[in-house]
């Protein structure tokens, strides 16, 4: 059930960057208020609400707490199909944000009490494929509406307005979440915390530590968010389709790299504390070359030829158990980490709230 909060979490996260083009389109927005849209309408409500609710996390019921985020960003999905004007447009891009920082935290505080320690890696690369695949569904059923719709004629409703193409795709994507919410919190019990010596959130002062000098401290660029345009002005082909071509391409590469690397981490565990992180600094560096190049490809093909190396990456999150206030920040990039002996010192206050079973 958590993977399929994740799975509709992704898609309606990254749907939005295939339909910029019809969007700007329709409503003659500039590539500008188009960016900050896709940014920080998203970015905003996703840093300041994600914090504070993720500690509520730690102490809260948190399957009343993802449910209750997962209909307000399903909410949001599907007003932005409604949305008129650009500010319209940035608050319920806001919804979805500040929705989705939620689900990162409360799946990463969930997961851990209900599998046990020896399948862990596990549990958490079947969380990770949800994430990959929710973004290639995003493409492929996007691309595929899109084209749908765009035989359809314009449905009017009175008071909304004309609902057509890019519109019909958020509602679409957005109302069948408030279902899955509704059957999450009727269905999901809420488990008995495991291996917790501290009642509550661990101390502010211990999450600043683990965000400053741990391997939170990352540098990621969503470049993915910006591949549906560039394909479009570069290679001349509509989201209806190279959508469900480049989705398919991820979604049959994506749960090779998290299967293969949870396999790799269960393995190398035994020998290494930290594996977790060396592999995903590891693959991140080997895809470097990889991002450099697709886009200087000079056909779209070979640029889609590269992209299956780009989606096989491992799990990116580890063995040991941290706060959820933690997770938000960490779960979504790749890993800076330092070394074996300095990870181990830094994270020792962590795992003094937080132990693993």
């Amino acid at each position: 059930m958590i993977a399929a909060v994740t799975l509709f979490g992704q898609m309606d996260r990254g749907i939005m960057a295939l339909l910029l083009a019809s969007i700007k389109r329709d409503t003659g927005m500039s590539d500008t208020e188009l960016s900050l849209l896709l940014g920080l309408a998203f970015s905003i409500p996703y840093l300041f609400v994600g914090l504070p609710v993720a500690r509520i996390t730690d102490a809260g019921r948190r399957t009343i707490i993802l449910p209750v985020a997962l209909t307000v960003w399903s909410l949001g999905t599907a007003l932005c199909g409604l949305a008129q004007t650009f500010w319209q447009f940035f608050l319920f891009r806001g919804l979805i944000g500040g929705g989705e920082s939620v689900k990162g935290p409360a799946s990463a505080s969930l997961i851990p009490d209900l599998v046990p320690r020896e399948r862990l890696s596990r549990a958490f690369g079947l969380y990770n494929v949800a994430v990959g695949a929710g973004e290639a569904l995003a493409l492929i059923l996007g691309g595929l509406l899109l084209g749908l719709f765009a035989t359809w004629q314009p449905i009017h409703v009175p008071v909304i307005g004309e609902l057509h193409g890019w519109r019909m795709v958020y509602l679409v994507f957005g109302l069948p979440g408030v279902m899955l919410a509704i059957l999450f919190a009727m269905t999901v019990k809420e488990p008995i915390r495991q291996g917790r010596k501290r009642i509550g959130s661990a101390p502010i002062k211990e999450v600043a530590l683990f965000l400053v000098r741990g391997p939170a401290a990352r540098v990621y660029v969503p470049l993915l968010s910006a591949a549906p345009t560039f394909y479009e002005r570069t290679y001349g082909l509509g989201p209806a389709e190279y959508g469900p071509i480049i989705g398919l391409a991820a979604l049959l590469a994506a749960p090779v790299g998290v299967t293969l690397g949870a396999l790799v981490v269960e393995r190398f565990g035994k020998r290494w504390d930290d594996a977790h992180i060396r592999l995903v600094l590891l693959t991140e560096i080997l895809t470097i070359p990889v991002v450099i190049l697709s886009p200087l490809m000079p056909s779209f093909m070979l640029a889609l030829a590269l992209l299956p190396c780009r989606s096989l990456r491992p799990m990116k999150c580890g063995r040991r158990r941290m706060p959820s206030s933690c997770f938000c920040s960490v779960r979504s990039g790749p890993v800076l980490a330092p070394s074996s002996s300095r990870w181990s010192r830094i994270s020792s206050s962590t795992r003094r709230t937080c132990v693993t079973r």
